[in-house]
This record gives C-alpha cells, structure tokens and sequence, in this order.
C-alpha cells in the first residue's frame, strides 16, 4: 500500500522516469571474442577475456546456464605434459582458489547471490563472489563465481547467457548498459578464414549482419533441456563436392528441435541423423586406423561440401544457412604440445565439424546442438522474450553501433531502438518535466484527500490508478521503457533457466 506522505510516491514514480532516462543515455559495451588471436594462457584463444580474482580465463559463452561457471585446477592435477595441456584445453580454462588474490569470498551457497549450483561433488564446489577485470572495458567487485570439478564433464568454464544470467544482470544493476539485450558476432575459428568476433550487451552492430531477420521464441520447451535458444529444423542437407545432395532427416515431414549454444563449435545431430552422415561420408569407425569423432581418412573430403540447415522462424517461414566448406572440414586440429593453442595436428586427415553429442535432455536423448561453426554464418540478437538471427557480415567495415532496450525487430530495415539521438535529450527533458508535474500534483492531490481538522490521508478515490511498485514493476517498466523509447514495447522478465546439466 502507499505510505505517508503520499507525495514522496509521485516523487519516485518521477524519479523512476529520470532513471530509465539515464538507462537512455547509455550505450552498448562490446567485449572482444577471440577465435584466433593468441593470448599468453594455455587454451587462451576462445571466447572473453577476464582476469578473476587476478587469475587469467578466456570463457565461452553457455546459454543452458546463468552462472558464471569456473572448473577448478584440481580437476588437471591428477596429470602431466601433453595430458595437462589437453585436459586444460577440455576444460576450456581453468581457476586456481589457492593463488586467487584477497578478492575471492567464498560464500555459504545461502547466501551466495548467484542462481544456483551445478549439483555436482559439494567436496569440489564452491560458490563465492570475486573481483572480476574485464581489462579496459569493466571491473566488477564481488561478482558472483562457482568453481566446481568434474573430470568426466564436458563442459567448459563459460559465462552463463541464459534467460536470467548473472552476467547480464550485473552489467544492468551497475547501469553501465542499457539493457539486457545482447548480441554476437561469434566470427569464425576456421583454418583458412579465421576471424575475431565480438559480444554486445545493450544493443546491436549494424555492420555486423544484413536483413532480413529471422525471429524466434525465447525459452521453449521443444527440448526437456535448460537450453534458453531452442529452435525447430526443418532439414539437415549434405552436399557432396559434385552437388550430390542428402538430406539427414530419416522422416522427411519432421521436425527436429535443437540448441543453439556458442560454448561448443561442433554440431551436433540426433543419433538417427548423425547414423545417416556416417553413411554419406562413409565413416571409418573408431577401432579402425585410428579415425576417432570427427576425424576421417584425407580421401573422404569430396563428400563433405557444405552443409545446409533450415530452422522454422516465428512465421512459419523456411531460414537457410549454408556453412560453406572452409567452416565444415579442416585438416586434423586439436591442442599443441607446449601452450595448448588450437593448431592442425596431423595434416594427413581431415576434421569435420560433426562430432558425438555431449549434452542430454532429462529422458537421455541427445540433444542437438547448433555451436559456433552455425554462428559463424549468423548474427545473433537475444532479448527477453525473442531471439533473431540474422546473415552475419564477414567482411570488416567500420562498427555502426544501435542501442537495443527490449523489442523484437522488424524482419526489414527497421529495427526498435532505444532513445537515439537527438531523442536522448527530449527524452531526459520530458523525465524531468513530468517528474516535477507529478510532485506538483501529487501534493495538490494530497491536500484534496486529507481531512482538515487531523491532517490524515483518506482512502484512494473510486477510479483513481495508482502503481503499486512492488506489485507491478514490470508492467511499470514496460511503461517507463516505452516512453523513454517513444515506440511501443511488450517487456517480460524471463523465467528461471537451472543450471544444471541434462
């Protein structure tokens, strides 16, 4: 209920407005991706770069989960040489609690201010808050961390970008961006064409991608997985390099829904699927020659050309990706030897990028997964409610910035922005306008509904709409949202994605 006075409500209700005026104001912060460029940690040319708790990570980017999620060094200790080097780069990177400088607060998981644990072996779990460097770009202090171990994992360590990421939340609450809204130009990790890309949180790169977009609804449940990017496909299309063409779908009026998750580069297919592309590429088996996952004999390579996926889009309309044959194979890669950087390894066999799936929904199907090699044909917008993909742009031109609240764009030239311009300023104006007709009013209205001999507040009259904050703060928010924008906007906080593993 409103408290006395009631005036110091209508002050906040235009405080409110003055707020998400400066939210306006602000612009999107990008981080770099790497893909390519090597840095001086083992395994440290994939994914941001962050110093946490003055310990070096590069972290891939996981929308199954929203923690930000470290493996711990004791997971690689137990081996040496080359086994080290290899088990780092499966773990991505990996965090030392015992040399962490004094930023690192381990916290009873009660009061630990993340979304929740992995579920995994409490004897190597701990959940903590640490300071964490985001060099030349933001610091944050006590940014909620859990470093967890499991040898037998795939998982790397990754920052969450799910439906409630703590990432993302962290970056709002700090008002250093203006919204949640974040996209990726994932770029390419290729043997021939490779290519940086870059994270935007707030908004969008408009050098980055061409129209049209492609919308799709955030956080379906085509998959009992915590995967926030689900998609429907229509086909799976091999091309041999002759043009010879096989489709992967057993039933051809199927759809098969799947994952999109830049943590993993590979794709990954059903087991029915993934049977028929061992047949069209003739697959040695694993116990043959030594051909194991995605390696084959070099002579193989004319019958993986490209291949073509088609996702179902929000209107029911076909959207076609081509992962052209430098992104598909690539000679033998792995680790090196002496810094764990991603090089070819054997020259002599070929590498595709269909691989076993790793992940699993809760009935222990395989969930399909669309990683990085996808990405590195897409531009990809995710909002609260909405996702979008769009073609990815490959040749560098100069960065055209767009600052994104919550909306789901247009599928031509028409994207919602949030307050551009010279419209930055009207809308700062009009915040401060009616945030002083509020106060004005409010008292005048306070004195219309007190009773004059005691001075008390009397009860709202019939008809008269008054907010209650706690109630509904997001309708208020899309409230605020759309004036600061002058467009209309639908805003919804998405739902609690878990965190564990399926």
């Amino acid at each position: 209920m409103l408290t006395s006075p009631l005036y110091h409500q209508f002050f906040v209700f235009g405080l409110l407005f003055l707020v998400t005026d400066v939210e306006a104001t602000l612009v999107p912060m990008s981080f770099p991706w790497t893909n390519y460029t090597a840095l001086n940690i083992v395994s440290g040319n994939r994914g941001l770069f962050v110093n946490i708790a003055n310990e070096p990570m590069t972290l891939r980017l996981d929308t199954m989960s929203n923690d930000v999620h470290l493996h711990n060094k004791g997971d690689c200790d137990s081996v040496s040489g080359i086994d080290h080097v290899r088990c780092v780069g499966l773990m991505g990177t990996i965090f030392d609690p015992q040399t962490a400088d004094s930023s690192l607060h381990v916290l009873p998981k009660d009061q630990w201010p993340g979304n929740g644990s992995y579920g995994l072996d409490s004897s190597h779990e701990i959940t903590a808050v640490a300071t964490a460097n985001f060099t030349g770009i933001t610091a944050f202090q006590d940014f909620p961390i859990v470093v967890w171990s499991n040898r037998g994992s795939t998982n790397r360590s990754a920052i969450g970008m799910g439906s409630s990421s703590v990432f993302l939340q962290s970056l709002k609450d700090k008002l250093v961006v203006p919204s949640k809204v974040w996209s990726l130009f994932f770029g390419s990790r290729s043997q021939y064409k490779p290519m940086d890309g870059v994270l935007h949180v707030g908004g969008v790169d408009e050098s980055q991608f061409t129209k049209p977009w492609n919308n799709f609804t955030s956080s379906q449940a085509y998959i009992k997985s915590p995967c926030a990017l689900q998609v429907l496909m229509e086909d799976v299309i091999l091309t041999y390099e002759n043009g010879t063409r096989h489709s992967l779908f057993p039933d051809p009026a199927a759809v098969v829904p799947a994952c999109i998750q830049p943590e993993q580069s590979h794709f990954t297919f059903s087991k029915e699927m993934l049977k028929l592309f061992n047949m069209y590429t003739e697959y040695v088996a694993p116990n043959e020659m030594n051909y194991t996952g995605q390696v084959y004999p070099k002579d193989k390579r004319p019958l993986m050309g490209n291949l073509t996926i088609i996702l179902r889009n929000n209107d029911y309309e076909p959207y076609e990706t081509v992962i052209p044959n430098y992104e598909f194979v690539s000679d033998e890669r792995g680790q090196d030897s002496v810094e764990g950087r991603y090089v070819v390894t054997n020259d002599s066999n070929i590498q595709v990028a269909v691989g076993p799936g790793n992940w699993f929904d809760r009935n222990g199907n395989v969930v399909p997964i669309l990683g990085g090699v996808f990405l590195s044909q897409n531009y990809l917008l995710v909002q609260s409610k909405t996702f979008s993909l769009a073609r990815a742009n490959l040749v560098k031109s100069d960065p055209k910035m767009i600052t994104v609240l919550d909306s789901t764009p247009d599928r031509g030239d028409k994207i919602t922005r949030g307050a551009l311009a010279g419209g930055l300023v009207g809308a700062i104006i009009f915040g401060f306008v009616l945030g002083a007709v509020a106060i004005y009013y409010g008292r005048q209205w306070l004195s219309s509904t007190q009773t004059p001999q005691t001075g008390e507040t009397v009860s709202v009259r019939p008809g008269t709409a008054i907010l209650d904050w706690e109630r509904q703060e997001l309708q208020g928010d899309a409230l605020r949202k759309s004036i600061a924008s002058g467009e209309s906007i639908q805003r919804m906080e998405p739902g609690h994605v878990t965190s564990s593993r399926y």
